[in-house]
């Protein structure tokens, strides 16, 4: 069993450690300087619906532009790379489609497509 401590006439207790409960008496005024236990911390509904939800359209929006800002820097650097070894640009089908097509679906998720929270207003949204 686990003897608890109890402090009786001091209001402040100092320079000391315990490894059993500390029970005051009367009222405490002042936070202690260590918490045994973390406070609890009230998260509003935006904030939890952000932890609980890790997928949204402007997650989406960024993993595509990105990927497509990849391809077009590909694109800018293999031109440059041509151009100063004085060729002529010879880009593949694909790499100029990749790029119209992310800018596209880019906007399209970013001016059309909302997650439920966007659509009841939980997450603020740009436009």
């Amino acid at each position: 069993m686990i003897k608890e401590t109890i402090v009786n006439d001091s209001p402040h207790v100092k320079g000391e450690e315990f490894d059993t409960p500390l029970i005051m008496k009367g009222v405490i005024e002042h936070e202690p300087e260590r918490y045994v236990a973390e406070k609890p911390y009230d998260l509003t509904r935006y904030e939890f619906s952000i932890l609980k939800k890790s997928s949204s359209s402007e997650m989406w929006f960024n993993l595509i532009a990105g990927g497509t800002a990849g391809v077009f820097v590909s694109v800018i650097g293999k031109t440059i790379a041509s151009l100063i070894d004085k060729k002529d640009p010879s880009l593949a089908t694909w790499e100029i489609v990749a790029v119209f097509v992310g800018i596209g679906i880019s906007m399209l998720v970013k001016y059309k497509i909302k997650s439920d929270d966007e659509c009841s207003g939980l997450i603020p949204s740009d436009t």
